[in-house]
């Protein structure tokens, strides 16, 4: 694939935003679950720079259960596309209503796009909609020339045509509009509740061996490894710590893997398909370490400061700036985070994979993989 650049309306600053005067912001953040992690030391410093605007943040549906305690915004909503007309939903019909209103009336300030990549869910176009003189968003879309990004969704696009990580990016353009960071760190929201009803569960596991999640799942099939290539490498990882109790998470998609590793694999055990996103984050963050793919609980992980390991499919000879780079998308927190790629990409696959299912992990050495896991597990359970 050839890549591209677009051409920028503001490449420097968006010097005219004053965020202390704002009033009104909205942040349409419509991705996935690990893209809203990696977004949370950008709405905790959007929160800090305009103290006294009411801050909306829109949401994909599955993202909402995480983004509904979020301290740094004010209203959140869940928005999808029905025929192509936004609907909205959240926690009350009074906070839907209000927000529907500020459309309707244009009662906004700034409006902003936090995602260098292609706007797969029209969150910039949805901006476009609400009249707001100031709408910022990143010049830099996927990087292919057959999905351009819109110039004319913004008033200024803030141009990095390079690689680097998703948390640094959207510091940058909290930057670029005028505003101060406030750290680099993750957020999760929890309430105490769930953590108390997430220890009782893990209590009720049989055995008392530090427990690893396992996370075998994610968004697209080229993410994952081969069931009995993940199951080798887990035995080895168990054979090296016979302690350990892996506990295999996921939604139902990811029952048939599950029931292929809780039979063959000792003291492992399985909660796919019984837990909804707020249970899973709750329970993650009380294991010793995650073993999972390029996804969501690899995040969930790195932000409740547990130790991950994740499989790439994205090879080492690969393109960074594209989809699926660690240099993008690797764990981002404050313990160890490893991640495991393909030496090189298989063959039609070059900058990246682009295949519909298992292709470039296959070629994942399973041997070298299991070392360096146990490492990870080792020293997670003992610090």
């Amino acid at each position: 694939m050839t890549l591209v650049e677009t051409a920028p309306l503001n490449t420097t600053s968006a010097s005219d935003i004053d965020l202390a005067a704002c009033r009104s912001i909205l942040v349409a953040k419509l991705d996935r679950i690990g893209d809203f992690i990696l977004a949370t030391p950008f709405l905790r410093g959007l929160r800090h720079s305009a103290p006294n605007a009411r801050i909306n943040l829109f949401v994909t549906p599955e993202v909402f259960p995480l983004a509904e305690n979020c301290p740094y915004a004010d209203r959140v909503l869940s928005v999808t596309s029905v025929n192509g007309t936004p609907q909205m939903s959240g926690t009350t019909e009074k906070i839907v209503h209000g927000l529907m209103d500020d459309f309707r009336t244009g009662n906004f300030d700034l409006t902003v796009t936090p995602r260098w990549d292609y706007d797969f869910w029209g969150a910039s176009a949805l901006c476009t909609t609400t009249g707001a003189n100031h709408r910022i968003g990143f010049a830099v879309p996927s990087a292919y020339q057959d999905k351009p990004q819109y110039s004319s969704n913004f008033s200024a696009m803030l141009h990095r045509p390079f690689a680097a990580h998703e948390v640094e990016h959207n510091l940058a353009l909290l930057e670029f509009m005028g505003g101060t960071a406030q750290g680099d760190e993750l957020e999760l929201w929890m309430l105490p509740q769930e953590m108390e009803e997430a220890t009782k569960k893990l209590a009720r596991l049989p055995g008392d061996g530090p427990i690893v999640a396992v996370c075998p799942g994610a968004s697209l099939a080229r993410k994952t490894l081969p069931t009995r290539k993940l199951l080798s490498i887990l035995a080895r990882v168990k054979s090296e710590v016979p302690q350990i109790r892996f506990l295999v998470m996921g939604q139902n998609a990811e029952r048939t893997t599950a029931d292929v590793l809780t039979k063959e694999l000792p003291d492992t055990f399985s909660f796919c398909g019984e837990t909804n996103i707020r249970q899973t984050v709750a329970i993650i963050a009380s294991t010793r370490a995650l073993i999972g793919m390029d996804s969501g609980p690899g995040h969930i992980a790195a932000a409740a400061d547990v130790p991950v390991a994740v499989f790439s499919c994205f090879g080492k000879n690969g393109n960074p700036i594209v989809d699926c780079s660690p240099v993008r998308w690797r764990p981002r927190g404050t313990r160890e985070s490893l991640v495991i790629q393909p030496e090189v990409a298989l063959w039609p696959c070059t900058s990246m994979c682009v295949a519909g299912t298992h292709h470039c992990t296959t070629s994942i050495l399973e041997e070298e993989s299991a070392q360096a896991i146990t490492g990870l597990v080792k020293r997670a359970i003992n610090a």
